[in-house]
């Protein structure tokens, strides 16, 4: 008896766990891949190639690559790198500024943007703001203003009875 193969034209369910590669009787395993490696799944069922990399620039050593998307088509990358925070728009750096982190802090730091600004987060140094400007590209300790704190429902309580038992 010879073999016979059926051509898969769908990969819409993606990449099928491994319970359920003999199960022909799910619609999943129609739909299924065992195994889909460096390819994107198109909504209408098929795959195309993942692009790949391109060598922008070589690092002095560890990093940490931020993208920073303004809009859809306006996006950078920050590279963090021991006391030095590089900024690329494409393939060209566009700027480069002093940083105050170092790189054993680069894995823990944390992230977040915000229109034209991202806030660099880390427990050992103040949190960093980068900002975008016409004038280009800037890098400062955060302003905090500070804030009355909330009481808490322990202090409140004592406040009411103290209200209460005056009256």
């Amino acid at each position: 008896m010879s073999a016979s193969f059926r051509a898969k034209t769908a990969f819409t369910a993606g990449e099928l766990a491994p319970e359920l590669l003999g199960r022909v009787d799910l619609r999943a395993y129609e739909a299924g891949a065992r195994r889909l490696r460096n390819v994107f799944i198109q909504p209408t069922g098929g795959v195309t190639r993942r692009p790949g990399l391109r060598h922008i620039a070589t690092l002095p050593g560890e990093a940490r690559l931020i993208p920073f998307e303004v809009n859809a088509e306006l996006t950078y990358l920050f590279v963090l790198t021991d006391g030095l925070l590089s900024i690329y728009t494409g393939d060209v750096r566009t700027a480069q500024i002093a940083a105050p982190w170092t790189g054993p802090m680069l894995p823990q730091i944390a992230w977040t943007q915000s229109a034209d600004a991202a806030l660099i987060l880390h427990p050992g140094m103040a949190p960093q703001r980068i900002s975008r400007s016409g004038a280009g590209w800037s890098l400062a300790a955060g302003r905090w203003c500070a804030s009355r704190s909330i009481a808490s429902p322990m202090v409140l309580s004592r406040s009411r009875r103290r209200r209460r038992q005056a009256s």
